[in-house]
């Protein structure tokens, strides 16, 4: 009788080896894994440089807000509560106007009187190149402005309604945020450009709309007839 000799297969693992993927690989030799390099991530994002300035920032927006509306868990005297709001109104005001606003954003405005006694409105931008502005503070300065200006207008809608003693504190709260708001609007050419992007792209798309509707003939029902 022929004998036949048993061969194993050579892609089957053998004992004590690893485990084999693709080529085999000789006895007491590891696959190494194969390192894959992607150059395509987003670059991280850079910490705030200015933490503390930040703080102080949203801090007193915060306070004069929560004031407002759960003031009286603190104390029941409106007194006090409408003397506390307005400090950190105020506060929040000059902070805004002369620390958050330069070292956030780079932007500076005052009012000055000049030599005929007239008011004149200043506004001052950095120069590009001579200082970088991290994009998150910046982004967050605009927010925080935008997000406290917009809540003042919503409490004087409710304290007009309800016919509220906090009507004077919430037109206070509006003009010391819409201050800080216009003025650096007026600073800041990107934000202006943006407004006015915005505001050509919203009417583009009314105007193209209207020309749509305009112009579209009316869609009729299919006809039915007769065989």
């Amino acid at each position: 009788t022929e004998k036949k000799m048993f061969v194993p297969h050579q892609n089957v693992p053998q004992y004590g080896s690893q485990p084999q993927f693709g080529q085999p690989q000789p006895m007491g030799v590891q696959q190494q894994p194969s390192e894959t390099v992607i150059n395509n991530l987003p670059p991280a994002p850079k910490p705030p440089k200015h933490p503390i300035v930040f703080i102080f920032h949203v801090l007193f927006k915060a306070l004069a807000i929560l004031i407002y509306w759960i003031g009286g868990l603190i104390t029941k005297s409106f007194v006090i509560r409408f003397v506390l709001c307005i400090v950190f109104l105020a506060a929040d005001f000059w902070v805004t106007k002369n620390v958050t606003g330069r070292f956030l954003v780079g932007l500076r405005w005052w009012n000055e009187t000049n030599s005929t006694g007239g008011s004149a409105w200043r506004f001052e931008t950095i120069h590009q190149g001579s200082r970088e502005i991290n994009s998150a503070e910046k982004k967050s300065f605009w927010t925080a402005i935008l997000i406290s200006t917009a809540h003042w207008c919503v409490a004087l809608f409710f304290a007009i309604f309800s016919f509220s003693k906090y009507i004077l504190l919430a037109c206070v709260g509006i003009l010391f945020n819409a201050s800080n708001l216009y003025g650096y609007f007026k600073c800041s050419r990107e934000a202006q450009d943006d407004l006015s992007a915005l505001m050509s792209k919203g009417s583009n798309s009314l105007l193209q709309t209207a020309i749509k509707h305009q112009f579209n003939p009316a869609t009729q029902g299919p006809s039915t007839g007769h065989a």
